[in-house]
């Protein structure tokens, strides 16, 4: 999920509940939290398919991106329990913050049929996040790739 995506559901709630100043009072339930989950480890078969498919299916640039994949690595993950994954390239230091290279910006569709968007970004010529944000309902899962429609292959 984008910061930009982030911050509007926030205040989106915030305004729904009547929060007063975007804080619950105590008989509220807490927002979610949006804050990254450290993970440091090494990218699921499923999420590296993805990136894979993302790669060779994205934009005209995004192949030349591939060779990071055997070194690619999960930094941290959303805080929302969407599955977006912010990424490293085996050096320990993912960038999360900056402008980003879109290298594959898709829809699809989830094995429990949530629609969502699909971004994988590069930041400083490298790999860094696999955004999955929700076109309505909540997302838990990456979708599949046969369901994944948009710019690059409309």
């Amino acid at each position: 999920m984008s910061f930009i995506s982030k911050l509007g559901t926030k205040i989106g709630n915030a305004i729904r509940k009547g929060h007063r100043d975007g804080i619950p009072t105590a008989t509220e339930p807490s927002i979610p939290t949006a804050a990254p989950i450290l993970e440091n480890r090494e990218l699921s078969s499923e999420e590296r398919q993805f990136i894979e498919w993302l790669l060779e299916h994205g934009a005209p640039d995004a192949k030349l991106y591939a060779s990071q994949l055997p070194v690619l690595r999960v930094a941290s993950r959303c805080g929302c329990g969407c599955p977006t994954i912010d990424l490293d390239v085996g050096d320990g230091k993912a960038n999360i913050y900056g402008p980003s290279h879109i290298l594959a910006d898709f829809y699809g569709t989830t094995a429990d049929g949530v629609e969502v968007g699909v971004i994988l970004h590069a930041r400083e010529g490298k790999i860094a996040e696999l955004e999955i944000y929700p076109l309505g309902q909540t997302v838990t899962s990456l979708p599949r790739v046969e369901s994944l429609w948009g710019p690059q292959n409309s």
